[in-house]
């Protein structure tokens, strides 16, 4: 419907999709080490469909209309970077060389 205004969300929302379809395939063809591959690209695609939520529909959400729009852009990447790091240092099948 707003194309002209949505092109930077549907670009998210294809980054999301593609970093879910190669860590799917890397944990279904056994690439090297796939857990490594498998938790950031599984972390990102979420991170980013959130961030898309958020950016596309903060203004109207009850309890965040009071924060700039860059709050709505940088809190789910600094959540979701921080959560997948936590993640790959935590994990057992991560750590392993």
């Amino acid at each position: 419907m707003r194309r002209e205004l949505d092109c930077h969300l549907f670009i998210l929302r294809t980054l999301s999709l593609l970093a879910a379809v190669v860590s799917r395939e890397a944990s279904r063809r056994r690439w090297r080490n796939p857990v490594r591959l498998y938790l950031p690209g599984m972390g990102l695609s979420y991170v980013l469909l959130v961030l898309v939520f958020y950016v596309d529909n903060g203004r109207n959400l009850r309890i965040r209309t009071d924060l700039p729009p860059v709050v709505y852009w940088l809190l789910p990447s600094a959540v979701g970077t921080v959560v997948i790091g936590w993640a790959l240092l935590r994990h057992p099948l991560a750590r392993r060389h």
